[in-house]
């Protein structure tokens, strides 16, 4: 997932912390959070998908 520069105010905006009809591994969102730089938060949801024993992670 790539936000360009121009949409990435609006793509900050999206609804992660929301309840929501289907599931996103932690991982993905951390993925997010990478793109956006905000490595703190990114670090979060990937010890969140640590401890879910995610697949994503092997």
């Amino acid at each position: 997932m790539v936000a360009l520069p121009a949409r990435a105010s609006r793509s900050r905006e999206l609804p992660l912390s929301e309840p929501r009809t289907c599931y996103l591994p932690s991982y993905w969102i951390a993925l997010v959070h990478v793109g956006w730089g905000d490595l703190d938060r990114a670090f979060a949801w990937l010890e969140r998908a640590n401890r879910k024993r995610s697949t994503w992670l092997a």
